[in-house]
């Protein structure tokens, strides 16, 4: 073994065994190299590190470092990571032949007989560097693969959604057209199955939404009761329709004003709601929402809904939150179903960092669950309505045999300082009646629901006002299904409202405060007609002004007739630039704008509308999108844009109701 090496370095010999040097240096599987810190050139070298590089020894000692290591860039010393314990870095090997090789290397500063040294290490990583660049490559084409997904998914959701909106729509506007009830009953077929064609549709886009990482949660202002009370507004019909007692419970420390998303919020209830429903021929659903804990800048609330439904077998419920699965496959084949939908809640859910579970048996009904924590607003105190002084501390009666739905009306009243009493039949809340007048403390109100056992409603109605002690108070029905008729028959017994079940909080609020301060006439029957929960808001609809911008005539017609069955009325233009033309012409109070429209889109015309050099009359007019594109995306682009809300095809009725209601000018 040559030893010219070693001795170039120092006629001093730095080292004290050179031959136990050379045996540590090349036994190594490590590429070894020592530099001369003053020349920046190689001492010595090891065998490993020259095999790397392809030359002998010989033609390696002596020459700069630089002949045979570099950096990827320019940017770097060679030396700069050159201190004792500093991080490997990566550097590239050249050989004589050009090719380089991909290494790590690794520089230690030594001191030997005053003089300075760098022990250099390294090792190939190409096998490295191929899988990483294997790894990006595939991530790349997986990332094109699922743009490609989710453009696809936008594609198919606005294609779908467009002819859906038009048959739910038309079918909705015939049945409320006279039909013969054979005509009715092929209307309502179409009109179901399209309503079970839309839920899979979304439930399978949803899926998708969530497999390509595209769901995303919100967090925006709003109103946990009125959330609630929505869903079950819309749900209860449903359930009344089977014969179910439905109940919606929110205790009194549940908070209303709450940021997170509401949207995906609702849409978790209404899927196990839904499912309540669905699976339950007789008995009841009850909701249950409860503050689990709260502290001063977030509250856990839980929700829960029980029925008396079907049940699910202990060795079934693993499976419910799995993808395509149900209970069992004759649950399937009865009652179908795509399987997703508590998939999808119970993601939902996990995104916004809450837990979901089932509790259930076989045949004894099940309850679902579940619970999320969310931020409070930050000035929501401050939101919740001062209780008039007209409704503070009157006495009020509920006549109700439901124990649940006595309990849920008596905490509503009791939250605005009303005193409450409850009876369960007629006989026990006239003598209740006559023991307030004896005591000099009647009753200034009794909410009475129609079907109470023995003596109905409208019985007890009657009694107490042709009770010459009790004509004065002023009488609410609730009802689970009113007829055609009733509130003309109602207001000829003497109630002054009449409101079907479940109410909501702040429509039995409104209620209540109406008809106390309505005068009497001399018969002791409203002065006013009855106040039902149409009346209450029927008013206001007249003065609204809309403009719904669309360039479809199919959806024109139904967005008309939806909102003349909510009792609105509407111009409609053809695209932006009709849009534009009239809202030059006349102070519109809302505005619902189309997207994709010929000549001007919607996204022009609302840059135009916000634009306060256009003739626009109110620049600020409010503009709800109602479009096709439902994707991850569009809401916000919409937003962007300057529009201030957003409504997706095929167009839910109750969702444009709430829509006008959040945006219409109050009062």
């Amino acid at each position: 073994m040559s030893k010219t090496p070693i001795a170039s370095i120092s006629q001093e010999r730095p080292f004290e065994s050179e031959e136990s040097l050379r045996l540590v240096l090349n036994s190594v599987q490590t590429g070894i190299v020592i530099i001369d810190a003053q020349t920046e050139s190689i001492a010595d070298i090891n065998q490993y590190a020259a095999e790397m590089i392809g030359l002998p020894k010989t033609e390696i000692t002596g020459k700069p470092i630089q002949n045979f290591l570099s950096y990827p860039t320019e940017e770097k010393n060679l030396f700069s990571d050159s201190k004792p314990g500093t991080e490997s870095s990566e550097q590239i090997l050249i050989k004589p032949d050009g090719q380089s090789v991909p290494i790590l290397r690794k520089s230690t500063s030594v001191h030997i007989k005053k003089r300075e040294f760098f022990i250099v290490s390294f090792a190939d990583i190409s096998e490295q560097v191929r899988a990483k660049e294997e790894f990006l490559k595939a991530k790349v084409a997986a990332e094109m693969i699922t743009t490609a997904k989710s453009d696809l998914l936008a594609n198919a959701s606005h294609e779908i959604r467009t002819p859906m909106n038009g048959i739910i729509g038309i079918a909705g506007i015939l049945l409320n057209n006279g039909l013969t009830p054979e005509q009715k009953g092929y209307v309502e077929t179409i009109r179901n199955s399209a309503d079970s064609l839309m839920s899979i549709i979304n439930e399978i886009l949803d899926f998708s939404r969530f497999e390509a990482g595209k769901m995303d949660i919100e967090t925006l202002d709003f109103d946990m009761r009125i959330m609630i009370e929505e869903v079950c507004d819309l749900l209860s019909v449903k359930a009344y329709e089977k014969g179910l007692d439905f109940e919606c419970m929110v205790h009194h420390d549940v908070l209303s004003f709450l940021k997170g998303d509401p949207g995906r919020l609702r849409q978790v209830l209404i899927n196990l709601i839904g499912n309540a429903i669905k699976f339950t021929e007789s008995g009841k659903i009850i909701i249950k929402v409860i503050s689990e804990h709260e502290d001063e800048h977030e509250t856990t609330i839980r929700f829960s809904i029980s029925d008396t439904g079907i049940g699910i077998s202990e060795d079934r419920i693993g499976n419910l939150f799995k993808p395509f699965s149900q209970a069992d496959s004759s649950t399937t084949r009865h009652y179908g179903g795509t399987g997703l939908g508590l998939v999808i809640a119970k993601r939902i859910v996990e995104i916004m960092n809450g837990e979901i579970g089932v509790d259930s048996k076989l045949n004894k009904g099940s309850t679902f669950w579940f619970k999320v924590t969310l931020k409070k607003q930050i000035d929501g105190l401050s939101k919740e309505p001062a209780v008039p002084v007209d409704i503070q501390g009157k006495r009020i009666l509920i006549v109700d045999n439901n124990a649940i739905s006595r309990h849920v009306l008596k905490e509503h009243i009791k939250s605005w300082n009303c005193l409450v009493d409850e009876a369960e039949n007629g006989e026990i809340a006239l003598m209740l009646m006559d023991q307030a007048v004896k005591e000099e403390n009647p009753f200034c109100l009794a909410i009475i629901d129609m079907k109470i056992p023995e003596m109905n409603g409208k019985t007890l109605g009657r009694r107490i006002k042709n009770n010459p002690k009790l004509t004065d108070t002023v009488l609410v029905m609730l009802t689970s299904a009113g007829k055609r008729g009733d509130a003309e028959s109602l207001q000829d017994i003497g109630f002054s409202a009449y409101l079907t079940k479940p109410v909501k909080r702040q429509k039995l609020y409104h209620c209540l405060s109406t008809v106390l301060g309505m005068p009497l006439t001399v018969v002791k029957k409203p002065s006013k007609p009855i106040v039902t929960r149409h009346a209450l808001s029927e008013e206001k609809k007249r003065c609204i002004r809309i403009l719904l911008v669309e360039d479809n005539p199919v959806n024109q017609k139904v967005a008309e007739k939806m909102l003349e069955k909510f009792g609105y009325y509407s111009d409609i233009a053809k695209n932006g630039l009709e849009a534009i033309k009239a809202l030059s012409n006349k102070a519109y109070d809302l505005v619902f704008m189309d997207v994709v429209m010929p000549e001007m889109d919607g996204y022009d015309a609302t840059v135009q509308i916000r634009n306060p050099l256009s003739s626009v009359i109110n620049h600020k007019v409010p503009v709800i999108a109602m479009t096709a594109h439902a994707m991850k995306g569009d809401r916000e682009k919409c937003l962007e844009k300057g529009m201030d809300d957003y409504i997706s095809k095929p167009v839910n009725p109750q969702e444009l109701l709430k829509a006008i209601e959040k945006w219409v000018p109050r009062g």
